[in-house]
């Protein structure tokens, strides 16, 4: 009878301590770099808190080198931002004043994926509207238009977004 206790025990007390383990991610876990939350911060958003509270593989809220060369030069991320007791996310893609030629935030609808860089593809513009009129009736891209080399994509569970710079707008195409 002894040993029954004392399993009991042992395995009340591993719950304890497994549940402890659980504990949600507080408001001082950094998911970004110190350098990146403070830029988001001051931008008007913070760190998406609940970013990885997802199941499965979650690609980083972040991810450096948008433009070609040193990649600390530039960097997209996601953070949030509350109005009205709105989440709102947005999309900071940020790159020496320069070389933009995209606005530098993107509102998005959408509860954010992970982040990567796609380079080098030839995309076509085929289902990609302006993200400036999401929820509207949406202007489409010309068939026309030629990207430049670079895009950016979030991702989760194999449904996502691809966003391309196209004349000083942002096109976004869904994919799934």
């Amino acid at each position: 009878m002894g040993l029954h206790v004392a399993w009991l025990a042992f395995v009340l007390s591993a719950a304890g301590w497994m549940s402890a383990a659980a504990v949600p991610v507080s408001a001082e876990t950094p998911l970004m770099p110190q350098t990146l939350i403070s830029e988001a911060r001051a931008a008007g958003c913070e760190q998406v808190e609940d970013f990885f509270t997802r199941p499965g593989m979650i690609k980083p809220p972040y991810v450096y080198g948008y433009l070609p060369g040193r990649e600390d030069r530039s960097v997209v991320y996601w953070c949030e931002h509350r109005e009205n007791g709105q989440r709102q996310f947005w999309l900071m893609v940020t790159t020496p004043p320069e070389e933009r030629r995209c606005p530098e935030r993107i509102n998005w609808p959408n509860y954010p994926g992970g982040l990567t860089i796609e380079r080098g593809k030839k995309v076509k513009p085929e289902r990609f509207v302006y993200v400036s009129e999401w929820g509207q009736p949406k202007r489409k891209i010309p068939k026309s238009a030629r990207f430049g080399s670079v895009g950016i994509q979030t991702e989760y569970d194999g449904v996502g977004a691809r966003f391309y710079c196209y004349k000083g707008e942002w096109g976004v195409q869904l994919f799934h």
